[in-house]
């Protein structure tokens, strides 16, 4: 039976995430992260800007779940940037990751895609 999420971490400062969640392996979801830099990575220099992250457990049916949110705003085309995924803890096993755009003045959920898991992991 699912429990109630477990906040592990929620960071607003990019320093503090940088330090605990990329150089020290905090982040704990090589899979997303590998997403999140590729997409940093292909926009144009400062267009990207980190929002906040969050990281909580859950018990799912499974087993422990870790699910980890990662959001930017993009000034280049003018929408928050969410990327988030859920995996379990024990087995590592990547159970869901998506990429969505969010419009900053209502706040409405303009695209959603589920990525492929397979694909990112082989890459």
């Amino acid at each position: 039976m699912p429990t109630e999420p477990k906040l592990i971490y929620h960071f607003t400062n990019y320093g503090e995430f940088e330090l605990i969640c990329l150089e020290n392996e905090g982040l704990a979801f090589p899979e997303l992260e590998k997403v999140m830099y590729d997409y940093v990575l292909n926009q144009p220099e400062k267009s990207v800007e980190f929002k906040e992250c969050w990281i909580h457990h859950e018990q799912g049916e499974e087993g422990e779940v870790r699910t980890v949110q990662v959001t930017f705003q993009d000034e280049n085309i003018n929408k928050a940037v969410r990327l988030w995924g859920t995996r379990e803890i024990e087995s590592g096993k990547v159970l869901k990751m998506t990429i969505d755009f969010i419009d900053l003045d209502t706040k409405e959920l303009e695209y959603e895609h589920e990525l492929e898991v397979s694909r990112i992991v082989n890459e």
